[in-house]
């Protein structure tokens, strides 16, 4: 997954740094640090794990919506 804010994240249970930002993105495959970065205020994250062959219709409008992607052209195939 792909995280965006600045700075450095304290893990404050192992007193050392989660992690980096560079350029504003981190992106790691870490699940445990996928599930802390989720958890954190302030932080921007993008799933790019995502097969869209595999979504459901009204999920792939609705990460299009919250994307601020226009689906009026999106049309279910039956």
């Amino acid at each position: 997954m792909k995280f965006y804010r600045r700075g450095i994240i304290w893990d404050s249970k192992i007193n050392k740094p989660l992690c980096k930002f560079v350029d504003g993105i981190y992106e790691t495959e870490d699940q445990n640090e996928i599930e802390i970065l989720i958890n954190c205020k302030n932080i921007k994250f993008e799933n790019t794990n995502v097969d869209y062959n595999d979504i459901d219709y009204r999920e792939l409008k609705k990460e299009a919506s919250e994307k601020g992607i226009k689906t009026y052209g999106l049309k279910k195939i039956k």
